[in-house]
């Protein structure tokens, strides 16, 4: 099946960005958090991917450097603390399935605050890319027939390119998990290329298989 994902570049002017400890929390899904506070509902927020932290540059593109302290409202209580003057927040982020429009990011992103900090959009990047995989209807149905009883099984992506490899994993990953929560399970998916040697290795014998470098896993339990 053809599948749309819209891949997004925002870049973020403010005058005053705090340290705010959600910048920096791992794993942190910034995009999703913030077009959550601006209206984005479930079940459309798991579809927004975030797979690498924002970045904080000055105007010349450099990395920010603290410029002083001021009082900040963070977690409903003023306290003091560092922010960084003029600085640009960047952030890279895939929509894997909202159903929202390039023009309806567009509008979510423009004149907002980030928890009480107001920014303007100074940059917005959109593309529009396709691509060939399983129908992941057909691919849950397939995964919950063989899995028992070992709950494993693998796919290959032969036909989606290398560089749009992750891309692929991001919607596997969204819709997979959204299929399997309403059937009271859990789907896990990992490509064998993002693994280590030894995880790869342990995997193929669970599956008696040998693994590409275009092989998926996929994982099924119970919740």
């Amino acid at each position: 099946m053809t599948v749309e994902i819209g891949v997004y570049r925002v870049s973020l002017r403010f005058k005053r960005l705090f340290a705010d400890p959600r910048l920096f929390e791992k794993n942190s899904n910034l995009a999703r958090q913030y077009l959550e506070s601006a209206g984005l509902s479930e079940p459309n927020n798991r579809y927004i991917i975030q797979a690498k932290p924002p970045a904080i540059t000055d105007e010349r593109g450099e990395p920010s450097k603290i410029a002083g302290e001021a009082k900040y409202v963070y977690q409903k209580k003023k306290t003091r603390s560092e922010y960084m003057e003029n600085a640009n927040l960047v952030i890279d982020y895939l929509d894997v399935g909202t159903g929202l429009s390039p023009d309806q990011h567009h509008q979510y992103w423009a004149g907002q605050k980030l928890w009480t900090m107001p920014f303007a959009l100074k940059i917005f990047n959109h593309q529009l890319v396709k691509l060939e995989i399983p129908d992941v209807e057909e691919l849950y149905t397939m995964v919950k027939e063989r899995a028992q009883p070992t709950t494993i099984a693998s796919i290959e992506l032969n036909d989606v390119h290398d560089q749009q490899f992750d891309l692929a994993m991001a919607y596997l990953e969204g819709h997979l998990a959204r299929i399997a929560e309403k059937d009271s399970a859990t789907l896990e998916v990992y490509a064998s290329r993002d693994l280590e040697p030894s995880e790869r290795e342990a995997l193929d014998k669970r599956l008696t298989r040998q693994s590409t470098d275009s092989t998926v896993y996929l994982i099924l339990g119970a919740t």
